[in-house]
C-alpha cells in the first residue's frame, strides 16, 4: 500500500520543503519504513549517478536544447 506522504520524498531530497515540513517529514521517516525504503533507493541511484563520468553532449544537442536562443540552464 502507498504512503500518503511518499509524494514529498523527491520534494525532500531536492531540498525544497520549508523547514517546517522538512523537520516533519523526516520524523515521518523514522516511523515510515515504505517511504524510507524509496528515499534510500533513490539516493542510491544519486551516488551511482554521481560515480559516472560526466559526458558533455555534442554541440548539436546543446543547440536543440536551446530554447528562445537561449540555453537551458542545465545544459553545460
Amino acid at each position: 500500500m502507498a504512503c500518503k506522504e511518499e509524494k514529498y520524498i523527491v520534494l525532500y531530497m531536492l531540498r525544497e520543503l520549508g523547514i517546517r515540513e522538512r523537520i516533519t517529514f523526516k520524523n515521518h521517516l523514522r516511523k515510515c519504513r515504505e517511504c524510507s525504503e524509496i528515499l534510500n533507493d533513490f539516493k542510491a541511484v544519486e551516488e551511482a549517478l554521481e560515480k559516472r563520468p560526466r559526458i558533455d553532449p555534442p554541440d548539436s544537442i546543446v543547440e536543440d536544447c536551446k530554447v528562445g536562443g537561449r540555453r537551458l540552464s542545465y545544459i553545460r
